[in-house]
C-alpha cells in the first residue's frame, strides 16, 4: 500500500483556497464590524467562516487518517464496513486502536475477546442488546483485545451545535489525554462518526465517501480525495 509521508498536491491547492477564503471572510467580518452591520449579518458571516474551517480540518484529519490509522491496522476493511454497518443500523460505538502505548490497564476492565477483527463480530458487540455495547472495544495487533472497556472520563466539557456531547465522546477524549490511541466515536444520536486523537475530537463530514476511499487504499487503489487528520 502506498502511504504518502507528506500532503499531496491536489490536497496543498484545496487547503490554500480555503485559506484564501477564511482571510477574505475574516477581512469582510471586520468590515461589518466596522460599519456596525447587524447581528444577523455578522452571524451568517461567522457561520461562513466556520464551514471553511471545518472543511480545512476535514482536510487535514483524511491525511492524518492515512499517515497514522491505516499503517497500524491491518485488518481495516473489517473496521470500515462495521463502521457502515453500525450508521445504517444507528448503533453507537467507541473503538480504540492501541499505538505504542500500552494499554493493558484498560484492557483488563473489559471481557477478553482476542479475535481477528471482522465486521459481524464488530457489529454484533456492539448490539444495543449485548451487554458488552456500552464500552469500548480495544483492538491490538490487528485483533480485537477485548470488549465492555471502561476508559477515563474527560473533564472537559464538550458541546455540539449547542448540545452536551455524551459519555463515549468524553471517554474517548479522556484515554487521548493519556496515551497515543486513535479512537474512532459513533454517535448513537445522529451517527455522526469522530476520531480522538493527542487530547482532540474531530468530526469527519462527508464520511460515506471518506470511508469509502479509506477501504480503497487498503486495496491498493489511490483515494478518489485526499486523507487527513
Amino acid at each position: 500500500m502506498n502511504i504518502p509521508g507528506s500532503v499531496s498536491k491536489e490536497a496543498k491547492e484545496k487547503i490554500n483556497a480555503h485559506l484564501s477564503e477564511i482571510v477574505e471572510a475574516a477581512i469582510a467580518t471586520e468590515k461589518l464590524l466596522d460599519k456596525k452591520a447587524s447581528c444577523e449579518e455578522i452571524f451568517r458571516t461567522f457561520t461562513d467562516l466556520r464551514e471553511t474551517t471545518d472543511e480545512v480540518e476535514s482536510l487535514l484529519l483524511t491525511y492524518q487518517l492515512e499517515n497514522c490509522l491505516l499503517p497500524s491496522l491491518g485488518h481495516f476493511e473489517g473496521v470500515v464496513e462495521a463502521l457502515n454497518r453500525l450508521v445504517k443500523r444507528k448503533y453507537g460505538a467507541l473503538l480504540v486502536i492501541e499505538r505504542s502505548n500500552d494499554l493493558s490497564p484498560y484492557i483488563r476492565t473489559g471481557t477478553p475477546i482476542d479475535a481477528l477483527i471482522t465486521a459481524p463480530l464488530i457489529e454484533s458487540i456492539l448490539y444495543p442488546g449485548n451487554p458488552l455495547h456500552d464500552g469500548a472495544v480495544i483492538i491490538r495487533e490487528n485483533r480485537i483485545a477485548a470488549a465492555g472497556c471502561v476508559l477515563p472520563l474527560s473533564q472537559k466539557t464538550l458541546f455540539e451545535h449547542g448540545q452536551p456531547m455524551g459519555m463515549r465522546h468524553r471517554s474517548a477524549l479522556g484515554l487521548t489525554e493519556l496515551t497515543d490511541a486513535l479512537i474512532i466515536v459513533v454517535s448513537e444520536e445522529t451517527q455522526r462518526i469522530s476520531l480522538a486523537l493527542g487530547s482532540h475530537l474531530y468530526r469527519l463530514q462527508k464520511t460515506a465517501n471518506l470511508w469509502a476511499d479509506i477501504h480503497g487504499a487498503t486495496q491498493g487503489r489511490t483515494p478518489a480525495s485526499p486523507f487527513l487528520i
